[in-house]
Order: structure tokens, then sequence, then C-alpha cells
């Protein structure tokens, strides 16, 4: 996962939570050139989807003042499912 969303910037951060993985990227624009590259290839056999992470409540590390604190991107399933 670093090898491949590493192409397009440095990145802080990779989680994963169950079949979801997590990008974390210094820089808000390597976000953007990672949704635009990533979204929808196939990853290890699974068509991924990429999307921009939205705070949903619960840890501030990713919240502050109504925003992201960091930029991110959320990963999930192949098939359809979130992205990584």
């Amino acid at each position: 996962l670093e090898c491949v969303f590493g192409a397009v910037g440095a990145i802080t951060s990779v989680e994963f939570k169950g079949e979801f993985g997590f990008v974390e990227y210094e820089k808000a624009e390597c976000c953007e050139e990672a949704l635009r590259r990533f979204d929808r290839i196939d990853f290890h056999g699974r068509q991924i989807s990429v999307e921009p992470y939205c705070y949903r409540g619960g840890d501030d590390r990713f919240h502050e003042n109504g925003s992201m604190r960091n930029p991110r991107f959320s990963g999930g399933r192949g098939g359809g499912g979130a992205g990584y």
C-alpha cells in the first residue's frame, strides 16, 4: 500500500481497520492526486475506491475547528468498498 500511494507524495501514516485502509499524507495536494490516480484501480486483485477522509466524531486528533488537522484518504474493501 505504501509503495503505491507513496508515489504521489510523502505519507505520514498508514492504518488498517478490518478491510479498510487509511493513508495520511503530509500535504493536501498529495491527497488530491491520490484520488485522481488510484480511485477504481486494481489492487491485489480487487478494485478499490479512494475517498477523502471525513471526520465523523470521536477521535479529536483528526478534527480541528470543523476541519481536518491532516489530510487523509480513507480506505476500504475491493469491489466497490470505500477505498484505500
